[in-house]
């Protein structure tokens, strides 16, 4: 647990620590808002920091150091006071005592700008490499250099003078103004988290395999901004099965732990026919493939095995975006499948931001699998909460939680479980978004009322979000839930700024709905939403059937606050057509806001639909002036007001269906805005419906 985030910020802090040198891969796994009062100097070295490091860094310590050297050099040979007007690869100038040369081929000094190989003398050198005197003889080498002095701008003297230099193999040139700027490696040599590895070294021991004709080993960057060893492979023989091939990566893995350190060990293998070639036949690595592939350690058997909770769920969704792979089993090793200390470190960050758990690297390192790491969370949220709370946090299922605006929360449809709204995760950004799920979902015991439900949903965000102003909504049975919600935390004295309904819809009669959906369209719901490896289907049945039982009982009350009504354009024989209001418009005022989504009542929450969904849902959280100045109009009617909303988001649907629908109250000859043909609208007749209206009433469009 030393090496984890907390306690390396708990020594800083305990110790008063002035003073550090820390590598980038360190820092970037301390939280943003990491809190280190004492310390004033801060220096980055063991790799290649970048510009998001330092920029970050710069403002929390008095002063930033970028340094660079290798051990041959007694670790520190150059050193540059960042100031944020440089890059990152900016590494200064020499320190006392040691001297920096940037060389050509021939060993000739570079003019200023020009790229070379640094190679480094003075007393800091070392004396060679124990016990390796031909490695020595290859890298400490003698150079005669060429000097010359000069005195206003005349050459005065020449001489030469011999020096014992360190050959780096690190590529760089002088700048204008002394300092040394960093551009990389001359040779494949890799530098990952501070160790220095030699590929050739790993390829020659995998190349060892019978099986193996040739191999390469790289340094990826893989998520995170984590770089990682990857070995491609080019087989003898062509043709070798899937389950041949992670058996394969099994036998090298194994092969080299026997020979190698753990940091040279690839964390990805990827076997291909033949390396890309460039046009002088040499191997073309910019060219190689993304490595997808990785090595599983469980099998089929176990793959397929579905997460049993959201907990699985979800740490297999961070998995995933972690390690930057499509398919993880919940036995799968994390280091097998291509994580590291690192990414590790990064792991344990996430599981903080979305479970509020801190487990410690000690205790993953004895199991690496979802399988266990979901235990350790759920042990240590019933040692936190109490039974009342842990019940509450049940309800929770973070689906996107970046952002630092107020999070909305979308309560479950008649399903009973928030994982449709997983499909929102990729489409929605810049505030978090939390779904709400029935806790007692395939249990016994279920809420008395749709009151009762919203109450204990409201305990249940009250986690998350303390104080208003809330924004909430719900698809189908959840707007209603949502809705109720709305009004009980507005009698609390709370602020609720705006609640969805997502083609939602009060049943007057929900008895004969419940009759006329059969089984198994009840089936067809559950297979087109993917959510069956959640529960069984006669649990999807029974919570869909005693949801409407809930909503049968339930009389809603009128609601005075902003509600949009995101309605599907497609109806079906199951959709209440006859009212495009879904009845909510004398219910709720001022009237909701209308807007249409294309798509079934079923597939909204479906790609392509989705993204459109989550597209408006955005655009009105983002957009309430235009809703505050029409309702501050008094003049104004309701239906006007909607038919303002739609001709505003150029919704030529619910325009066409608002004209129709209040065709006498709104008082405007449909012809002069609408062709022989319906959803003709054009988008040039926006400016003259929003006029006409204003007119009527003395109003201008300003």
């Amino acid at each position: 647990n030393r090496f984890s985030p907390e306690k390396l910020t708990q020594i800083c802090n305990e110790y008063r620590i002035t003073i550090a040198t820390f590598p980038p891969s360190i820092l970037r796994i301390l939280p943003s808002d990491v809190n280190l009062p004492d310390l004033r100097v801060l220096i980055v070295a063991g790799e290649a920091p970048d510009n998001s490091i330092l920029e970050k860094w710069n403002k929390k310590v008095k002063q930033l150091y970028n340094a660079y050297g290798p051990s041959e050099a007694t670790v520190c040979t150059t050193i540059y006071l960042y100031d944020g007007t440089k890059p990152s690869t900016t590494i200064g100038r020499p320190i006392d005592n040691l001297e920096v040369y940037i060389l050509d081929k021939n060993f000739e000094l570079v003019p200023i700008g020009v790229p070379g190989e640094i190679y480094i003398g003075g007393v800091g050198l070392a004396k060679g490499y124990l016990n390796q005197d031909h490695l020595t003889e290859k890298s400490f080498i003698i150079v005669e250099l060429e000097c010359s002095n000069t005195f206003n701008g005349k050459k005065i003297k020449n001489r030469s003078k011999k020096v014992r230099l360190y050959k780096t193999g690190d590529l760089a040139k002088y700048n204008f103004d002394a300092n040394i700027e960093y551009l990389g490696r001359i040779d494949y040599q890799i530098k990952l988290h501070g160790h220095r590895i030699e590929p050739g070294e790993i390829e020659a021991l995998i190349n060892l395999q019978p099986k193996i004709k040739e191999s390469l080993v790289i340094e990826r960057e893989i998520g995170y901004n984590q770089k990682q060893l990857v070995a491609y492979l080019v087989a003898k023989n062509k043709g070798i099965a899937e389950s041949e091939k992670y058996q394969l990566y099994e036998k090298i893995r194994d092969n080299l732990k026997k020979q190698l350190p753990n940091f040279m060990i690839p964390n990805r293998f990827l076997l291909m026919e033949n390396f890309p070639l460039t046009a002088n036949n040499k191997i073309d690595r910019k060219a190689l493939p993304s490595p997808s592939e990785v090595y599983h350690s469980t099998q089929d058997d176990e793959r397929n095995e579905s997460p049993k909770d959201l907990v699985e769920f979800e740490l297999i969704k961070i998995w995933k975006n972690l390690l930057k792979i499509n398919d993880v089993s919940i036995f799968d090793n994390f280091f097998t499948i291509g994580g590291d200390s690192i990414s590790a470190m990064f792991l344990t960050l996430e599981i903080r931001k979305i479970f509020n758990q801190t487990i410690h690297i000690s205790d993953f390192f004895k199991d690496p699998t979802i399988y266990k790491l979901s235990q350790l969370i759920r042990e240590n949220i019933s040692k936190k909460l109490t039974t009342k709370d842990l019940v509450y946090k049940k309800c929770l299922l973070p689906i996107q939680t970046k952002g630092n605006k107020a999070p909305l929360f979308l309560v479950h449809p008649s399903l009973g479980l928030a994982v449709p709204y997983l499909a929102l995760s990729d489409c929605f950004i810049g505030r978090p978004l939390y779904g709400i799920s029935n806790p007692f979902f395939a249990q016994d015991r279920n809420f008395l009322s749709i009151d009762e439900m919203a109450s204990f949903y409201i305990e249940s965000i009250r986690l998350v979000q303390s104080v208003g102003p809330y924004y909430l909504g719900g698809w189908s049975f959840g707007g209603i839930v949502a809705l109720e919600m709305s009004r009980q935390l507005q009698a609390f004295g709370e602020q609720v700024e705006i609640t969805f309904l997502i083609d939602s819809y009060y049943i007057v009669d929900a008895q004969e709905i419940e009759q006329e959906i059969e089984s198994d369209q009840i089936y067809g719901i559950i297979n087109k939403q993917k959510i069956n490896q959640f529960g069984k289907n006669d649990d999807f049945k029974c919570e869909i059937s005693r949801n409407l039982k809930l909503l049968q009982t339930y009389k809603i009350k009128t609601y005075k606050g902003r509600v949009v009504l995101l309605k599907a354009r497609d109806v079906n024989k199951y959709d209440i057509e006859e009212d495009i209001f879904n009845n909510f418009f004398n219910i709720i005022n001022p009237a909701p806001e209308i807007c249409s989504i294309p798509g079934t009542h079923q597939n909204l929450l479906k790609p392509p639909n989705v993204r459109e969904l989550a597209l408006k849902i955005q655009y009105f959280l983002n957009h309430s002036k235009f809703s505050l100045i029409l309702k501050k109009s008094k003049n104004i009617s309701k239906e006007e007001k909607l038919l303002l909303y739609a001709t505003a988001i150029n919704d030529q649907y619910m325009v066409e269906k608002i004209i129709a629908y209040f065709k006498e109250k709104i008082n405007l000859n449909i012809e002069d805005y609408l062709g022989r043909t319906p959803l003709s609208l054009a988008v040039s007749n926006k400016n003259r419906i929003i006029e006409d209206i204003l007119k009527k009433h003395g109003a201008t469009k300003n």
